[in-house]
């Protein structure tokens, strides 16, 4: 099995074709925050101003920062094509999907909804805060930023676990791994590497699948946060590398971003694999003395938070530091490999780092662990996955053309158990 690409698959990602025809990417829709969200904004100021606080706050960041940067409002297509189907009160064009005894979205009709109809909403504000809402009160029964994880164990042996690097928006991606992996279910257990959200225009849809199956399967799916699950990314405009904010309100409501953002907070860090595989976003510290013990033992207020802002200069003159829980929430999120050794400051900013190949051994070994599994950035293989540090180091990106503009392929990783026990990856 090899990386595969949604529109045009080469040779050597032959056996990952789909069985059956994946919709066509959709074009873009432009950004309609400024033209069409100001009734978001009068509905989040007459809500409950504590459930709406985030996203009062998320409306005028993105205000400020369209301003700041220039961006002008646009004159764009709705979001959503007209359709006959029913409209919600924001005009939208949505599709009831059915729900289940329970009164939640069935997640099987929602993911064949979404394969027919990608473009269209397929569901209505209030039933998706629903679906938000039930996922939140499923995290908070979390108690560590570490998820221990195993390979679902069935009778036929064909248990797996999927990981998932960014995906960004890019819905037909999910799709595309969905129909080639199977959705989760009692034998298929799916693990998000956060970046769900931002820059695509379908990261929304992607949040309520994985909020529907995750009810219908609790331990089948597992979402890490990501850099881009946090208040300072989302609020970005789409055309600075954010846009969930503005997607969300354009389509939704502002109480449905602030579940949201309710839920970014309480996703956990890392997980670790059938003791031997560990999983975060970005990377490992700048801290040598961080253990995956050290991790365990974060306190919840250390860690269900926004990553800290940058220091000022001046904060910096009168001796002010971060904590080294936030410099572990920070690198956790941010950092990328280096093929030295030690730490180094990264290209992405004077506070971020970048690690070598001896911070990696140094912290496997201490935990008794074979293999990292990062993703955060795209491969420079190009085919969605790339293998450093002596072959403990895996790098896995799943948006496949990233942005519409580059040509890379996408990846996932899928973990087996090995005949002798533990778990043995590939990329596919």
């Amino acid at each position: 099995a090899g990386s595969f690409r949604h529109g045009a698959l080469s040779s050597t990602a032959a056996a990952c074709a789909p069985t059956a025809p994946v919709p066509p990417p959709v074009a873009a829709a432009g950004s309609a925050l400024l033209n069409r969200s100001e009734r978001g904004g009068q509905e989040v100021g007459a809500a409950h101003s504590q459930r709406t606080q985030v996203a009062d706050l998320l409306v005028r960041e993105v205000r400020r920062r369209r301003s700041r940067f220039r961006v002008a409002p646009q004159a764009e297509p709705p979001l959503h094509p007209p359709s006959s189907r029913a409209s919600s009160s924001r005009g939208t064009a949505i599709s009831q999907v059915p729900c289940d005894e329970s009164g939640v979205i069935d997640p099987h009709v929602l993911l064949e909804q979404l394969r027919r109809s990608p473009c269209i909403a397929p569901t209505t504000a209030d039933m998706a805060h629903k679906v938000v809402t039930a996922l939140q009160s499923q995290l908070e029964g979390i108690e560590s930023p570490v998820i221990d994880l195993q390979v679902p164990q069935v009778a036929n042996g064909e248990g797996k676990v999927v990981l998932v690097g960014d995906t960004h928006g890019q819905l037909l991606d999910v799709l595309h791994i969905f129909e080639q992996q199977g959705p989760p279910s009692e034998s298929v257990m799916y693990l998000f590497n956060g970046d769900i959200v931002d820059r695509g225009r379908f990261a929304v849809e992607i949040w309520l699948l994985l909020c529907a199956f995750k009810r219908k399967y609790p331990g089948s799916v597992h979402v890490l946060r990501g850099n881009h699950e946090n208040e300072q990314m989302v609020a970005r405009p789409l055309k600075m590398g954010g846009g969930f904010a503005e997607d969300c309100l354009a389509k939704y409501s502002g109480k449905l971003l602030a579940a949201f953002q309710r839920v970014f907070k309480l996703l956990p860090l890392f997980a670790v694999i059938e003791g031997e595989v560990f999983v975060v976003h970005g990377g490992l510290f700048r801290n040598r003395n961080v253990t995956l013990e050290t991790l365990r033992r974060l306190p919840k207020e250390s860690w269900r938070r926004n990553y800290p802002n940058p220091l000022s200069n001046e904060q910096i003159a009168q001796g002010v530091r971060w904590t080294e829980d936030e410099e572990i929430l920070f690198d956790a999120q941010w950092a990328d490999p280096h093929f030295g050794t030690g730490s180094r400051q990264s290209s992405r900013g004077r506070v971020a780092v970048t690690f070598g190949e001896d911070v990696t051994r140094r912290f496997l070994d201490d935990a008794g662990l074979s293999l990292v599994v990062r993703s955060h950035r795209v491969p420079q293989s190009g085919r969605g996955f790339e293998v450093d540090h002596a072959g403990r180091l895996m790098t896995l990106f799943s948006a496949s053309r990233y942005g519409g503009v580059l040509h890379n392929k996408g990846a996932v990783a899928v973990l087996r158990r090995a005949g002798g026990g533990g778990a043995r990856a590939r990329p596919a």
